[in-house]
């Protein structure tokens, strides 16, 4: 068994858009929640972010916000606020055959991103809305 990295971003993402945001070591697809929590609980590659055999390696949680690999997956999330329809994006590092125990929702603008995903608990749904906001307290 291995740990295995699932995400999406929200059907009415662009996929034009997604496809010209550049090529980077993450696939995401137009989806629901439903495509990240179904693959997690069938245990199956469906839905993945990366084309790797499994994401053992992978640093998601590692404490280190300066891995190279968080890094990139960081830069790969900031990327899809330039989709048009872009909401959102789910993303988890469970183990095969375990569920999320738990979730948690943030906005991209209230965290510092590389810190984030290096503190990530494994066996979470992660939700990190991209959406930008507007209006009083809000970022542009």
């Amino acid at each position: 068994m291995c740990w295995m990295l699932y995400g999406t971003v929200n059907r009415e993402a662009n996929p034009l858009d997604l496809a010209r945001i550049g090529k980077s070591d993450f696939y995401f697809r137009p989806g629901t929640l439903h495509d990240v929590t179904m693959p997690v609980q069938q245990a199956d590659g469906s839905g993945r972010l990366r084309e790797s055999t499994c994401d053992c390696g992978f640093p998601l949680g590692c404490g280190n916000a300066k891995e190279p690999e968080l890094l990139a997956l960081a830069e790969a999330i900031q990327s899809l606020r330039s989709v048009r329809g872009v909401k959102c994006v789910w993303f988890c590092m469970t183990w095969a055959g375990d569920q999320n125990d738990s979730e948690k929702t943030i906005h991209i603008d209230d965290v510092d991103l590389p810190t984030f995903l290096a503190a990530a608990k494994t066996n979470c749904l992660y939700r990190i809305d991209l959406y930008r906001r507007h209006g009083a307290g809000g970022s542009n």
